[in-house]
This record gives C-alpha cells, structure tokens and sequence, in this order.
C-alpha cells in the first residue's frame, strides 16, 4: 500500500512540473527554441562590442565598477570572470540579454533591445569571447538558439579582454 502511494505521489509531482513547463512555454507564446551554436563561434561584432562598451561605461560601470567586477557587498553582481561565466553557463544568449538593465532591481523595458545586444556584445568582449564578423542579431528566437557556455569548445581561443 505504501510503495502504491509512494509511486502515485511521484507521478502527481512529475505532472506538475511537466504542466508548470507547459504553462510556461503557452506564456512564452512559442514552442522553445533548440540550441544550434555556442557564442565562441563568433555571435557579435567588434563594432557591437565598441557600441557597447561605450554604453557600459556611460551607464553600467558606476554599479558595476570599471572591470565589469560587480559588488557583492552591494549585491551588485559581476560581468566579468569565470564566475560569472560559470552562471550563465547552460543559459541562452536570449536569457542573459533579456536580463540587461539600466536601472537597479532589473526593471523590466528600462533599455532597448538594440543597447542590450550592444551590451552583451561589450560583456562577451570583455569576458574574451571572440567577435565574429555580424552584428547579433535582435530577434530573441536567433538569440534563444545561441547557448552560453562557460569554457570554449576545443580549437577555439579565447580573445584578450577590448
């Protein structure tokens, strides 16, 4: 009786993550997008990052700091390091992009898109994730198809920091 239980509960709680999910995807208004390329294959261009550099230390740095180092103290996280890239790694480019702010607490439409993808081009710069030849895109569905991954895949090598 206990091990029938036992498994009924399992599968109550399997379909309700499996219906959180679901929900999840409908809020989204799309299917979700399978991962194709890795930002080491040069998903941003030098001129993005400049863009964007020139941005993060008009906005961005005060909070920060000039070394994309962040404050914990402050709660401010860092931009930069392996500990950050470590964070995000498993992530997309859609969800750290999504995630770029101006203002304290992350509020929601407090910048563009176009100065966010200029942003993450300046952090991935930074980060010594090389540049590629394009500008990154803006459509959130190509964004959602580039994984973020902490190390470089094998052949690739990381960039010095702009």
């Amino acid at each position: 009786m206990k091990k029938r239980w036992f498994t009924n509960a399992i599968i109550a709680v399997a379909a309700l993550c499996s219906a959180s999910g679901l929900l999840y995807a409908q809020d989204a208004g799309d299917a979700p997008v399978p991962v194709t390329r890795s930002v080491w294959s040069g998903v941003y261009s030098i001129e993005q990052a400049r863009r964007g550099q020139e941005t993060y230390y008009q906005v961005c740095a005060e909070c920060h700091g000039r070394e994309l180092e962040g404050d914990d103290s402050e709660g401010v996280t860092p931009l930069a390091g392996p500990h950050f890239m470590t964070n995000w790694d498993t992530h997309t480019v859609a969800d750290l992009v999504k995630r770029i702010h101006a203002q304290p607490n992350d509020e929601p439409g407090d910048i563009d898109v176009p100065t966010q993808v200029d942003l993450f081009a300046f952090i991935m710069a930074f980060n010594q994730v090389p540049a590629g030849k394009t500008d990154l895109s803006l459509d959130r569905k190509t964004e959602a198809a580039i994984g973020i991954t902490a190390q470089p895949p094998p052949g690739i090598t990381p960039n010095t920091a702009p």
